[in-house]
């Protein structure tokens, strides 16, 4: 298993456009939603387990703040299927954030990640969760070293 620097460093390789960023921030979150929410609760519950266990094994802080997070995100699908909302809702975010993750791409000019690696699915949550906590103080050294990685220095 590749180490968190690792796949920050793999995942931000492919977006360096602000454009791009800026749509994932967007489509990340629904994509993880409705894929629960595509899987059903109970797959979708233990996709979110998976996950979880994933960035806990990849950073245990990383797992710590992610784990409510997704947490929250899988009983947001239980609520919805127990509420009756469509089952077609699911669908429908889960393709609208696709086609936005690609256009992001576009704008960009460069193929997403999962391109050359399907796994590169988890590491968008977990960038956009380092992101976040590198902007608290997480890691000082290492969200340095990533953005001096990336401006070339």
């Amino acid at each position: 298993m590749k180490n968190l620097e690792s796949v920050l460093r793999d995942y931000a390789h492919y977006h360096q456009n602000p454009t791009n960023q800026a749509v994932h921030v967007i489509g990340t979150p629904i994509i993880v939603f409705s894929t629960y929410g595509v899987l059903g609760p109970t797959f979708g519950g233990v996709g979110a387990l998976g996950m979880i266990l994933y960035y806990f094994l990849l950073d245990w802080q990383l797992g710590l703040f992610l784990g409510p997070l997704l947490g929250l995100a899988w009983w947001g699908v239980w609520w919805m299927d127990a509420s009756g909302y469509p089952y077609w809702i699911q669908w429908a975010l889960f393709i609208g954030a696709w086609v936005l993750q690609f256009i992001g791409h576009g704008v960009e000019g460069r193929k997403p990640a999962l391109g050359d690696n399907i796994l590169q699915i988890f590491a968008a949550p977990a960038s956009l969760a380092a992101k976040a906590l590198f902007a608290l103080g997480w890691k000082p050294d290492l969200g340095r070293s990533l953005n001096a990685k990336k401006k070339g220095g």
